[in-house]
């Protein structure tokens, strides 16, 4: 191809960042996003805050959520 195969290593370092193509409202590419999305993307680390640690293993939930429209 054009470009080299995925790298999840150099992904999982910040060293590139992979592209993907589709439309929401034809549900063409949506069902691919999230299946790799799914298998590369990091597991959550504990982050800090202002009043204690938040480990990824607890029981409750905080999430965001946007959408881009073009």
């Amino acid at each position: 191809g054009v470009y080299p195969e995925f790298d999840e290593h150099a992904y999982l370092a910040g060293e590139v960042a992979p592209v993907f193509f589709g439309s929401a409202l034809n549900t063409f590419g949506v069902k691919e996003l999230l299946d790799c999305f799914v298998r590369i993307a990091p597991s959550p680390r504990p982050v800090t805050t202002e009043e204690r640690m938040v480990n990824p293993d607890e029981e409750g939930f905080s999430g965001f959520v946007f959408k881009i429209h073009a």
